[in-house]
């Protein structure tokens, strides 16, 4: 499960290629479109797998399990939007249901509490969040009582993700500096002004996890996949083109769903596979996605 994010964070609690900071330090990738401060003593690294632009570990990592992330997500549909109208939709769509489903697209949680949600003005733009409590029960591993804080940012063509956890029990002892770092974070732009992907779109499945062995290349909406040849669950996926894809592990898009934005290392059953188009896209679904991928990387961190 996400095991390329696992392997970046085990080497950020280990010090393998990453950089730990004497004092704060902003990272600017303007690849992304962001920047975010990491707070003194902190461990970081950029880009540890396709859906982590960022990963940030605490000094204090191994007594509390603190750690951040940002995930970026691009939203062709919102460029033409204006930044009040964007803020009217997320206004619209976005509250502690949409929040809650956002959990229950990661596997390996259970017992989730949504404490609180909102919005709030940051950085002169409005910023949603969510405060949650929720047991880690990932299969080999011991049962963990986490508490996590999630931001996101959208500007017309791109949603930003920023996602700090810790114990429940050492959350207090890292809030300040999750405060720092969500304080800090900022588009560069105001606006993504990129082309729209080109090609088919499509949803490829692999057999092993980081994109390896037998692989099956989806281009249409397919209700039933082992009519197809593939009845074994999928490692890893990935996108091609700006759609997003929603894979079940029921025929007929029935079952437990996951969207999928970009790619996902997780070794889930996929039996049904559809394409959302991008007027299906709306920021809901995009919680879902990249929401999801942020919130997961920081359970897998501790």
């Amino acid at each position: 499960m996400l095991r390329a994010i696992l392997t970046g964070l085990s080497a950020l609690a280990l010090g393998l290629g990453t950089v730990q900071t004497a004092a704060a330090e902003t990272v600017r990738d303007a690849d992304h479109n962001f920047k975010i401060t990491v707070p003194t003593g902190w461990a970081s690294e950029k880009n540890p797998t396709e859906e982590i632009r960022l990963v940030m570990a605490s000094s204090k990592r191994e007594q509390t399990g603190g750690n951040c992330n940002v995930v970026t997500e691009a939203h062709p549909p919102s460029k033409a939007l204006s930044p009040a109208q964007i803020e009217t939709e997320l206004d619209a769509q976005l509250n502690d249901a949409a929040w809650a489903a956002m959990f229950k697209a990661i596997i390996f949680i259970d017992n989730v509490v949504v404490e609180k949600s909102g919005s709030e003005q940051m950085n002169g733009r409005k910023a949603y969040y969510v405060v949650a409590t929720f047991s880690s029960v990932s299969p080999g591993a011991p049962l963990r009582q986490l508490k996590l804080k999630q931001y996101l940012h959208a500007i017309p063509g791109e949603i930003f993700f920023i996602t700090c956890s810790a114990s429940q029990d050492a959350y207090a002892q890292e809030e300040d500096a999750f405060k720092s770092v969500f304080n800090s974070f900022a588009p560069l732009n105001d606006a993504v002004a990129s082309a729209e992907p080109k090609g088919v779109p499509s949803l490829t499945l692999y057999a092993r996890a980081n994109f390896g062995g037998l692989s099956r290349v989806v281009t249409q909406n397919t209700p039933d996949m082992a009519a197809f040849g593939w009845r074994d669950p999928a490692a890893s996926m990935s996108v091609g083109g700006a759609d997003l894809w929603q894979v079940c592990n029921g025929a007929n898009y029935t079952g437990r769903c996951r969207v999928v934005a970009n790619a996902l290392h997780e070794n889930i059953a996929v039996t049904s596979a559809r394409r959302l188009s991008p007027a299906q896209s709306n920021f809901t679904l995009m919680l879902q996605a990249g929401g999801a991928q942020g919130a997961g990387a920081t359970v897998r961190g501790h």
